[in-house]
């Protein structure tokens, strides 16, 4: 089992590094925009922006990623696990809160969010965990409590932004700029070069998005009416008894199990 892991969390980092690939090379005193982006045309390079994806962010990301793997792996105690899973779900927040916030205002390339999509994505695949036992099927059963609910969440609005970047937001919404059209534009490495921008690649992209996208809202929707059943319940009896900590009753409601830690 820790072997399969460790190989799956080698090949989402490898899926998650597209800069080589598309001739992208970083730089840290940049903006990420079609005026101060501009890159060499002759050997078809594009400046990237290292505020967003620079070494130290993807350094940062790619040791989230190493320590959840071992904290799934081989820790036993979930109070432990809790801290790998904040500090992730820390650094998730962050990305996408700046494509969110830089896409609204066309002040994002579609390089530069590409980039930050397939590292969320990354994370995603290979170490993400709402229960905190990502390797442990028979713990799965356990739901959790603010923490999981918080990246309940995310996963939703990165599917979310996923569906709308492969949809519409490519193409029409955000600059056309630095796109290397003149050397058969943006590729993508997986296994092969694929172009960005070709109908296959999309339609994939897209399709994954909306099917990740479907599992984790049907995930939201069923902690939802969990919570109005709950609150219903409480309403009924009065409120009695609101004094135990409000997590630990929603997750008994949803998953019929013993409480977790509260920031599971």
């Amino acid at each position: 089992m820790a072997v399969r892991d460790l190989c799956l969390l080698c090949l989402m980092t490898l899926f998650a590094l597209p800069a080589p690939s598309l001739g992208v090379s970083i730089q840290s005193d940049i903006i990420s925009k079609c005026d101060n982006a501009t890159g060499a045309d002759d050997n078809c390079s594009i400046v990237g922006d290292g505020d967003f994806y620079g070494l130290g962010v993807r350094i940062g990301i790619y040791a989230s990623w190493f320590a959840s793997w071992v904290s799934n792996s081989f820790v036993r105690d979930p109070r432990e696990i809790c801290q790998s899973l904040d500090t992730n779900a820390s650094f998730l927040f962050a990305i996408a809160i700046v494509v969110a916030t830089f896409s609204s205002s066309g002040n994002i390339r579609v390089i530069d969010a590409l980039i930050l999509l397939l590292l969320s994505f990354g994370y995603l695949l290979s170490v993400m965990s709402l229960w905190g036992y990502r390797t442990l099927p028979e713990n799965r059963k356990h739901f959790g409590g603010w923490g999981t609910h918080f990246r309940l969440m995310l996963m939703n609005a990165i599917c979310a932004y996923g569906i709308w970047f492969w949809s519409v937001g490519m193409t029409d919404k955000l600059p056309k700029c630095n796109t290397r059209e003149q050397c058969g534009g943006l590729k993508l490495w997986i296994l092969v070069e694929v172009p960005v921008a070709g109908t296959g690649i999309r339609n994939l992209f897209l399709a994954f998005s909306c099917i990740v996208g479907a599992f984790y809202f049907t995930m939201l929707l069923a902690a939802c009416l969990a919570l109005i059943k709950l609150l219903r319940e409480m309403i009924d009896n009065d409120w009695k008894g609101w004094r135990v900590p409000f997590s630990w009753r929603l997750r008994e409601k949803i998953a019929k199990a013993e409480p977790w830690p509260l920031n599971l």
